[in-house]
């Protein structure tokens, strides 16, 4: 521990150093532990005797105050004086955006010189950059080599890989002008693409889009629209393309409970008032649209879509549905969809609409097409389009323009704790994948990743999967695993809307319906769960209003389709609990025959906490438990569905665990769908709640009539926390 000879000892300065001591700080008067300075030796003359001045005092000492004392805080340190003001920052911009401009336009001349054109560095220069860089672009090129950038890629490419380069470079508006042009050209009209652009484009969009039009001094617009289209398709059209609708988010209740009204007396009878649906729905937002289709289907039980699916045809039922969409890009995301629907693929409006909006508009019709078919956008391309025109595609979605305004489809460029997700999401991809790569799986690893996971994070798991390894979790755990094994673990990895829609969708296929397992569904979501597994079935253009209703009858129907509109989600008024008990008994025990009607009508509306108040308030005014009036005056199907509305939905998962559990019997496909089907916070409740009803842990209940990997799973789920 001693330092070598000629060393200086720790902290000891070395042989001709010298001991820093930083500068004490100046205190100023005024500041505490100011001390006068102390007068310097007498000059050699002083000591000697001579005479001194007088020295007059700077302030008389009676004249001093304490409130004349100045607090002096200590000055800041000053910037650095290189201070770069607005001005020469913007230069310093243009001149970088300058130099990028010039060496795109570089490279795209490269890549075309010669023989051949080297693919690769076209698309990596035009479909990164954003519609408003290649405008610039264009005017750079052109000033350089003398000839256009659409000239060039229209030599150097063809088919449909030019119509989308050439796509993307022509600026929104302008690009829809010549869609017009080319679907009126020649014998006959392609009126989808008039559709496409009516309901797929901003109000912003169409305003520009007229002006463009008109600037060109040809046919007036209108008179465009009147020679190319016909009937009430044609008043449509004119509607919605010079009167844009407004944009709001604001929805009148009211005023769309009267509109719906008003659409179904406009179909009522002999013929239809299309003028009346041309003027309600072509000129309502998207959000008060909505709100018109909610007040339909609780009005009549079916969806706004199907009446006008039976009303009209053609041209015109076809942008009358298109109008339904929540979004405009879910109705383009649909679109891209039934592009690639089933056998061969229509390019056409592919190309169209992702050429014709800018990278941040694609990267929203690519979150509505996962959204609608649990398929990435991307994935879809690289399945159904040509090399050169899919790369393309791809790169236009996912890759930043230069200014980054635009995000990369599944990557964050957020912070740090934004960006940790993605990136854990990734290594358990890679984790699932090492687990099931070779002979055989590690069902443990398995088990360890997916059963550790919120299903939040296991959609971002999925994700991440399909982009590294281009197949979902979803097919990669159909082939790995079996059995009830790889059934819960389907569910877990299912988000609760898809997995609710699954359910849904499983209970009414084949021949009939599986009733219980529809009870099961609604009677334990609550109305926000069920208005986001709607959502996700409506956004495939179909309706889950229409299939309940198809696939059920009578008051079980009626009671299924008033919790699909919304049960209300207030607290208890005990009140109002007391004449609703009133009502019950008078529409069961208290008459003869039943209105089953009024105990729909009473309990499908009511919060789940009102109707354990009006359960109290029948037990204490009749003596009688309202289960056993439920019973006793109802049956089949409908009894069911109305017993569990009176239970707490967790009480109702309990009860039906509880006999899937029992000695004799395991229902294995029920564990799962409880267990697999709730994430882990409400599964965690049902846990404690199980305890508190039959004194036993359901942990030691699923160890004791459970077995395997199955087992394993199911327990892993319900004790391990949620990571991240």
């Amino acid at each position: 521990g001693q330092p070598a000879y000629g060393q200086p000892a720790y902290g000891q300065p070395a042989y001709g150093q010298q001991v820093y001591a930083p500068p004490q700080p100046q205190l100023l008067f005024g500041q505490p532990g100011y001390q006068p300075p102390q007068p310097s030796a007498p000059p050699a003359a002083a000591a000697a005797g001579a005479p001194e001045k007088e020295k007059k005092p700077r302030f008389k000492e009676e004249e001093f105050k304490e409130e004349d004392v100045i607090e002096v805080t200590p000055q800041k340190p000053k910037k650095d004086p290189v201070q770069l003001k607005e001005e020469e920052v913007a230069v310093m911009v243009a001149h970088q955006q300058k130099e990028l401009l010039r060496k795109d336009a570089e490279r795209i001349y490269k890549a075309c010189k010669g023989f051949g054109t080297n693919d690769a560095e076209l698309i990596g220069a035009v479909c990164s950059r954003n519609k408003a860089h290649l405008r610039l672009l264009a005017d750079e090129y052109s000033s350089i080599y003398q000839k256009s950038l659409v000239e060039t890629v229209t030599d150097e490419c063809s088919g449909d890989y030019k119509r989308f380069l050439v796509g993307c470079i022509t600026p929104t508006v302008h690009n829809k002008v010549k869609q017009l042009e080319k679907a009126a050209e020649g014998l006959g009209t392609n009126e989808t693409v008039f559709i496409e652009i009516a309901v797929g484009s901003t109000a912003q969009e169409l305003v520009d889009l007229k002006n463009a039009w008109d600037a060109k001094g040809k046919k007036p617009f209108v008179d465009f629209l009147k020679s190319s289209l016909s009937g009430d398709f044609e008043k449509l059209i004119i509607k919605l393309m010079t009167t844009p609708r407004p944009e709001t988010s604001d929805v009148n209740e009211d005023l769309a409970s009267k509109q719906a009204e008003e659409l179904k007396k406009a179909a009522k009878g002999f013929g239809v008032d299309e003028d009346k649906f041309i003027s309600i729905l072509g000129g309502a937002s998207n959000s008060q649209i909505q709100a018109i289709k909610r007040q339909y289907e609780s009005k009549n039980g079916k969806s706004l879509q199907t009446l006008i699916e039976s009303e009209f045809s053609g041209d015109l039922e076809k942008t009358l549905v298109s109008l339904l969409f929540p979004t405009r890009e879910d109705f383009l995301a649909h679109r891209l969809y039934k592009a690639m629907e089933g056998l061969g693929t229509n390019e056409d409006p592919i190309i169209r609409i992702l050429a014709a909006n800018d990278k941040d508009v694609c990267r929203k019709i690519a979150e509505a097409y996962l959204r609608q078919t649990n398929v990435r956008l991307v994935d879809a391309i690289k399945t159904e389009m040509a090399e050169n025109v899919g790369n393309s595609i791809i790169s236009w979605i996912s890759l930043d323009d230069p200014y980054g305004t635009s995000k990369s489809l599944n990557k964050s460029n957020h912070e740090l704790t934004e960006s940790l997700p993605v990136a854990i999401a990734e290594r358990d991809a890679q984790l699932i994948r090492d687990a099931c790569k070779g002979f055989g799986t590690n069902e443990t690893a398995l088990i360890d990743v997916i059963c550790g996971r919120s299903k939040s994070h296991l959609f971002d798991v999925d994700l991440a999967y399909r982009e590294r390894f281009g197949i979902t979790l979803n097919q990669l755990l159909e082939s790995e695993c079996s059995g009830d094994f790889k059934k819960i673990l389907r569910y877990i990895v299912m988000t609760e809307d898809r997995f609710d829609c699954y359910i849904i969708k499983k209970a009414c296929s084949g021949l009939g319906t599986n009733e219980s397992l529809l009870v099961e569904l609604f009677a334990t979501r609550g109305p926000k769960r069920l208005a986001a597994a709607k959502a996700k079935f409506d956004s495939t253009g179909k309706s889950l209003t229409d299939l309940i209703a198809s696939e059920t009858s009578g008051n079980f129907k009626d009671v299924l389709l008033t919790l699909l509109n919304g049960r209300s989600e207030e607290g208890a008024n005990e009140d109002l609990a007391n004449q609703q008990a009133d009502q019950i008994y008078q529409a069961g025990v208290g008459r003869l025959g039943t209105d089953e009607g009024k105990i729909i009508e009473v309990l499908a509306k009511s919060s789940v906490a009102q109707c354990a108040a009006i359960s109290r308030a029948y037990e204490k005014k009749y003596g009688s438990s309202l289960e056993k009036a439920i019973r006793d005056e109802l049956s089949g199907d409908l009894k069911y569905a109305l017993l569990g509305l009176i239970l707490d939905p967790i009480d109702y998962y309990c009860s039906i665990l509880n006999v899937a559990l029992s000695d004799w019997n395991t229902d294995e496909s029920t564990v799962s769908r409880v267990i697999g089907g709730n994430d882990k916070p409400t599964v965690r409740l049902i846990a404690d709640r199980y305890f508190q009803k039959y004194d036993i842990r359901l942990v030691d209940q699923l160890n004791k009539e459970l077995s395997g990997d199955f087992r394993a799973a199911c327990l892993s789920w319900l004790e391990r926390p949620p990571f991240p």
